[in-house]
């Protein structure tokens, strides 16, 4: 889940798009960096870029040099329906952390502060467009949950492979996925529940 295959195209187009998007991220930031701003620094057509990236966050981690499919990532998620995003979430989450490319991503972001805020905002954005798919129309509910589930997966990342507090670090992978997805799995039922019932106004809405 963590390689990607590279799409077809001219190695030099795709260097340039990459060195152009990684300037503006560093520069502007990751919500105010369009893909269009790219195209345009790179001097090619923004359809380009969504052939070779196929979406922004996907853009943002090719540019940081983070080897990871975004795209995939979120396919995994909601594969097997609202009832087992927690654990699915939990244990992408898991091989991501557990492997090489965990360790290159927190090594990029302990060594400087602005690169660490713009994964964060990267990896929140997916989050969001992946509960954009289960709560569609609740944007006040689901950047409510959205932002449980954001803090308990950075505590997981914290606790278990940052600061590797032995009650964290000891757990097996299974016992990981199964305890903090669980916990995950908790947030979105109930932001489900609370969308169902929601009329503006109501107790239910508050």
């Amino acid at each position: 889940m963590t390689r990607r295959g590279r799409r077809p195209g001219s190695p030099d187009t795709r260097g340039a798009i990459v060195t152009a998007a990684h300037r503006l991220f560093m520069e502007r930031g990751y919500l105010e960096t369009s893909m269009r701003a790219v195209a345009r620094e790179a001097g090619v057509d923004p359809a380009l870029i969504h052939h070779y990236f196929g979406s922004k966050t996907q853009l943002f981690f090719d540019a940081m040099g983070f080897d990871m499919d975004t795209d995939a990532m979120a396919a995994f998620i909601l594969a097997g329906g609202p009832s087992q995003i927690g654990r699915r979430l939990v244990t992408f989450l898991i091989s991501v952390y557990e492997g090489d490319i965990g360790q290159q991503i927190l090594s990029t972001l302990v060594s400087g502060v602005e690169v660490a805020r713009l994964y964060m905002v990267a990896v929140s954005r997916r989050l969001e467009e992946v509960a954009e798919q289960i709560l569609p129309g609740h944007s006040t509910i689901r950047r409510e949950y959205v932002a449980q589930i954001e803090s308990i997966m950075a505590g997981l990342v914290l606790l278990r492979y940052v600061a590797r507090l032995e009650h964290a670090a000891s757990l097996s992978p299974r016992r990981v996925i199964v305890l903090y997805g669980g916990l995950v799995q908790q947030v979105i039922d109930t932001g489900i529940a609370r969308a169902k019932g929601y009329h503006p106004g109501s107790a239910a809405s508050r």
